[in-house]
């Protein structure tokens, strides 16, 4: 870990978890700065600025980024309240998923990196949602419909994702997941914000969904530490009775359980969260090497832009599991996948993918010798992608006892 990722830490432990820890002075902002946008935590940063920037020009060009970044979360909350009301008032229950739903957690919400507003509803009312959403000038993007959990609207600066399934539920031995995600609907929590309301899911079902989207984005593009920083927040919300009342049973039960103690012993051992009993027993070089992965990584790939296609080589992309040495099956599967995504009546028809999985390959080789994509078998992205799965194999991802 160098310097300038040591005090990106510290600093996120001051904001957050209010450690009171006095940091030496900076020297290097704009390596820091660099950083925190890699890891999109950048807003928890120029939260900490204020009164140690040295020059008046350095203090008014920060203050400008933080109320940029200020400004988007309030657009960010106003999406969500319009939302509620189209939606409640054509009587169409849904839930929000991470952003917001995060967000909350956080002792200011504004500290998180806003996007796309995120949003669940029943398989049933997927059709009604997307008339209405049309209805009301959105614009279902291109590609929209090769997603296997959700199609993407966007209508100026506003962007939904409607989804009809949780990111991340593995495709074979799901029936535990789902069972426990089978109400988040139902048992959705309304919250306050501009004058208006929306809803989030209850406890046991943000936690799960936030390490389903952190391990479905780290065994792809990488994940940065805002996603670290979401769960954090999160499980210091609780107390340790109620964290292992809620969580230990459901997270034994789906094989995420060492996942969540991996996490939880990162924010104790660097970002100053409190200490619990139920992660001690968290390997301490483990959650160390995890912590660097992310560094590595930056957030969605930001600073290794090779791990989309390592992707192809570390994970399982029907199970979601990653085990050594399984590198020519994950290949196999992502071919199969694709194959069945992109060409739907493959899908269908069975019998015909052999000519799906030709046609794949071509495109993949034509897109390698015109530079568009990484070549898998490269030495580099081959080696980095052994080493990340031998990484993530420690962690006994959807494992159960």
């Amino acid at each position: 870990m160098t310097e300038t990722q040591d005090k990106l830490i510290r600093i996120i432990g001051k904001q957050l978890f209010s450690t009171g820890e006095d940091l030496p002075p900076i020297q290097d902002y704009k390596s820091l700065f660099t950083e925190a946008r890699q890891q999109t935590v950048l807003p928890i940063v120029l939260s900490w600025l204020d009164g140690t920037i040295a020059t008046d020009e350095e203090r008014q060009k920060y203050k400008v980024q933080k109320a940029e970044y200020q400004a988007s979360s309030v657009r960010n909350l106003y999406y969500h309240k319009e939302l509620n009301k189209l939606l409640s008032a054509h009587d169409i229950p849904y839930v929000i998923l991470k952003g917001q739903a995060s967000a909350y957690y956080y002792p200011d919400p504004a500290l998180r990196v806003m996007g796309d507003v995120d949003f669940l509803v029943a398989m049933s009312a997927v059709d009604e949602v997307d008339e209405l959403l049309v209805s009301q000038g959105f614009k279902k993007l291109d590609g929209a419909e090769k997603h296997e959990y959700h199609w993407a609207y966007k209508k100026d600066r506003e962007a939904l994702e409607l989804h009809w399934d949780v990111p991340g539920v593995p495709e074979t031995n799901n029936e535990t997941i789902k069972s426990y995600l089978s109400d988040i609907i139902e048992k959705r929590r309304m919250i306050q914000a501009l004058g208006g309301e929306f809803a989030i899911p209850a406890p046991v079902h943000h936690g799960l969904v936030l390490l389903l989207h952190t391990i479905n984005h780290m065994t792809a593009t990488g994940v940065g530490l805002r996603h670290l920083c979401d769960w954090l927040v999160f499980a210091n919300s609780l107390t340790e009775e109620d964290f292992v009342n809620t969580f230990e049973k459901p997270l034994r039960d789906v094989g995420l359980w060492k996942f969540a103690q991996v996490l939880s012993k990162i924010g104790v051992m660097y970002f100053g969260c409190e200490d619990r009993d139920w992660c001690k027993e968290a390997d301490e070089s483990l959650c160390t090497a995890f912590l660097e992965d992310v560094f590595a990584g930056g957030n969605f790939g930001t600073k290794d832009h090779t791990r989309r296609s390592q992707a192809k080589l570390i994970r399982n992309n029907v199970s979601k599991k990653v085990g050594n040495g399984n590198i020519l099956t994950n290949i196999l599967i992502s071919i199969n996948e694709k194959a069945k995504r992109d060409y739907p009546v493959m899908k269908k028809n069975p019998v015909l993918l052999p000519a799906g999985w030709i046609i794949v390959c071509v495109q993949y080789f034509f897109r390698i010798i015109l530079r568009k994509r990484n070549n898998v078998f490269e030495k580099t992205i081959y080696s980095d992608a052994i080493t990340r799965q031998k990484l993530y194999s420690e962690l006994k991802l959807f494992e159960t006892d």
